[in-house]
């Protein structure tokens, strides 16, 4: 479903069309990278951001894949405004629930399971 953008200033040709690109190009998405065989037997690497459909790049290393893909997002973001849609944008990360622990960040939980007994866990100065 495409969702319209109720901002008719939305255009790129302005400067609150171009202030909304950049506004929506300093989202972050997601890349996913893997290899793929092409028709001749050679493997290339493909990179896509799954939540803007079709925005996909492959090249023979993963720079080029990524310049190539970050490239098309560009294009991407910027069609979608110029026909006064909304581009998609990546859902919220999904908050950590590790053994009943809610509201907590990962890096808060996993601090809290560090082995608190070795100085140098705690980063405690054991050379004296």
């Amino acid at each position: 479903m495409t969702r319209r953008c109720s901002d008719p200033t939305a255009r790129t040709g302005n400067k609150a069309g171009a202030t909304r690109l950049l506004e929506y190009l300093a989202i972050p998405h997601v890349a996913v990278f893997y290899s793929v065989e092409g028709a001749d037997g050679e493997w290339r690497r493909r990179a896509e951001y799954p939540e803007l459909p079709g925005c996909a790049a492959e090249a023979d290393t993963v720079a080029e894949a990524l310049q190539l893909l970050e490239d098309t997002r560009v294009r991407y973001i910027r069609a979608a405004i110029e026909r006064g849609e909304e581009p998609p944008t990546p859902r919220p990360p999904l908050s950590c629930r590790l053994s009943g622990i809610t509201g907590d960040t990962l890096s808060d939980a996993l601090d809290r399971t560090r082995p608190r007994d070795r100085p140098e866990a705690s980063g405690a100065n054991i050379t004296g």
